[in-house]
């Protein structure tokens, strides 16, 4: 038994609701655009949301303090300048102001200067956001946002959630929000029944049990009481597995959230990937499941996966 399709869904006869929207409360967000493909990604994501009035965005593009590598015009190499920098970035933010023309909400700009991670996180505190919004790779001539430097630094150092923005294949019109049950995995389920969705877009909660040995088998003796331990051990995880899935369909439903539930059994990564590879999910859900250590928050190694995976974007929940 490797996968359990549940017949847990919320909305009206299980279809997704077209006639309603529920009103949720605004949420603040920072923004970090480089003029990137994947920072046009970010935007595009922001785009298909369905924010409320008191919801606010703020648009922030960071000019390197450190030296620029250069770019080579007819055959030179000329280092840009600062004001070559600042103009650019000044660029980089008309752009994504005038894409979130249509979102309804205040959107400001702003421009820092220094290191990318750190005057992201700084805007972030100063706006007070609740969701900082980044491309998962940077490709401008600017310092570029990928996974493995200022992406990944800002998901491990950021006290609010982190959204790696990728490319949106299908309109958004399907999420996968993972949970295992734990604290962070709840959250995880709390902040997609709050973050602003369409109203035609469609929620997969998975839960996936990791296979484990009731006792190791070579500690048994008796074969088949080795196998009985192991069959009540995959029921209890069963048993545990669709409790918390009711609870998270049951906390998307009473925000009026179109939603199924997945029970799976094997590698949790490999589980959810494959659940949005399959359903063309365009957004994947997760708990960071992060412990305090020192002034950075560690992944859980289930997220750090995810965002070095997963062909679409990744919102890591704290």
């Amino acid at each position: 038994m490797n996968t359990i399709q549940l017949l847990l869904m919320s909305g009206a006869a299980g279809h997704p609701l077209t006639d309603r929207r529920l009103a949720v409360a605004g949420l603040k967000i920072v923004l970090a655009t480089d003029g990137s493909h994947d920072a046009a990604a970010s935007c595009q994501v922001l785009q298909s949301l369905s924010f409320s009035s008191d919801s606010a965005i703020r648009v922030l593009s960071v000019v390197d303090g450190s030296r620029v590598p250069p770019t080579q015009v007819l055959g030179k190499l000329p280092e840009l300048t600062h004001d070559h920098r600042c103009e650019a970035a000044e660029e980089f933010l008309r752009s994504a102001q005038a894409s979130l023309s249509g979102a309804e909400v205040p959107v400001t700009a702003r421009i820092r200067t220094g290191d990318p991670a750190t005057e992201i996180l700084r805007e972030a505190e100063a706006f007070g956001a609740e969701l900082v919004v980044v491309g998962a790779k940077g490709e401008s001539g600017m310092r570029g946002f990928s996974v493995g430097t200022v992406a990944r630094a800002l998901v491990e150092r950021c006290p609010c959630s982190v959204l790696v923005a990728r490319p949106v294949r299908n309109d958004l019109r399907e999420m996968i929000v993972a949970t295992d049950g734990s604290w962070h995995g709840t959250r995880a389920v709390e902040f997609a029944a709050r973050l602003p969705i369409p109203d035609t877009l469609w929620s997969t909660v998975i839960h996936v049990a990791h296979p484990r040995e009731a006792v190791p088998q070579f500690c048994c003796q008796d074969r088949e009481e080795y196998w009985r331990a192991a069959a009540n051990l995959r029921r209890r995880q069963v048993s545990v597995g669709r409790e918390v899935l009711a609870a998270a369909t049951m906390s998307l439903s009473t925000r009026g959230r179109p939603a199924r539930a997945v029970l799976c059994v094997g590698d949790p990564t490999g589980r959810i990937l494959e659940s949005a590879e399959k359903r063309q999910a365009d957004l994947i859900i997760a708990g960071a499941r992060g412990v305090l250590n020192g002034n950075s928050i560690r992944l859980g190694s289930v997220a750090e996966r995810l965002l070095r995976q997963a062909d679409c974007s990744v919102l890591i929940v704290r």
